[in-house]
């Protein structure tokens, strides 16, 4: 049942378990919810709407085509 929860609803059930989330930190390829339908751009969106912090990671390409994830990048 869990897996097949849209990505909102996934949100609101993390939230309403209150498990004292002060920040969320994600990837630039984070998905979740049902499908992967829920990326990082929405979830700042929602997380800005409640008020609440939300901080990307970034990629950089390397030149040998290999990603890395890094703050400030």
């Amino acid at each position: 049942h869990f897996a097949s929860l849209s990505a909102r609803d996934f949100i609101e059930r993390v939230r309403a378990a209150a498990l004292g989330i002060a920040h969320v930190i994600v990837g630039y390829d984070f998905y979740f919810g049902h499908k992967r339908s829920g990326n990082p751009q929405m979830l700042a969106e929602i997380s800005e709407n409640l008020g609440e912090a939300m901080v990307g990671i970034a990629v950089r390409s390397l030149d040998s085509g290999e990603k890395m994830a890094g703050r400030g990048w």
